[in-house]
């Protein structure tokens, strides 16, 4: 018969507790770094999107004089289920709706503007656009649920 032997029995508790705490730092550091590779993943799903639609305004626009209205007159497919929903403004922007993000590019100043819900998916468009996001207290935001939110204004679409 085997015998088991006094002393190594198991773990202590002292042992168990300095895991778990080990653990928790672990988590506690991968976390956010996790977030924020998801939520620069889904900024750039939406960027892409945006950039679609400008170049196809911008392929309409030279054969008829005038930008188009509706996304079903441009000759690409935006069918997507990470992006919810993309729009146009005629002459003025195009914009694409994500979970946690807008993307607009406005075409008479060519500028692109990433709008996010909270404070900490805002670092992810600051990083994206490498500037920093302003507050937006009085914006309507009502796609990403109300105000407040944030903002970053750039002149160009990032590389």
């Amino acid at each position: 018969m085997n015998k088991i032997k006094n002393g190594n029995q198991g773990f202590t508790l002292l042992e168990l507790l300095v895991v778990v705490l080990i653990i928790g730092i672990l988590a506690g550091i991968a976390l956010p770094q996790y977030r924020r590779a998801v939520g620069k993943a889904e900024l750039s799903e939406v960027l892409q999107r945006t950039k679609e639609i400008v170049e196809a305004q911008n392929r309409y626009y030279l054969i008829n004089d005038v930008y188009s209205t509706r996304i079903g007159f441009l000759d690409i497919d935006i069918n997507n289920s990470d992006i919810e929903r993309c729009s146009l403004a005629g002459e003025t922007y195009a914009a694409c709706y994500g979970k946690n993000y807008i993307l607009v590019y406005i075409y008479d100043r060519k500028e692109i503007e990433c709008y996010s819900r909270n404070k900490t998916l805002a670092t992810v468009c600051e990083n994206f656009f490498n500037k920093s996001a302003e507050l937006l207290e009085m914006s309507g935001c009502s796609e990403l649920g109300g105000k407040p939110c944030w903002v970053v204004r750039q002149a160009k679409f990032p590389m």
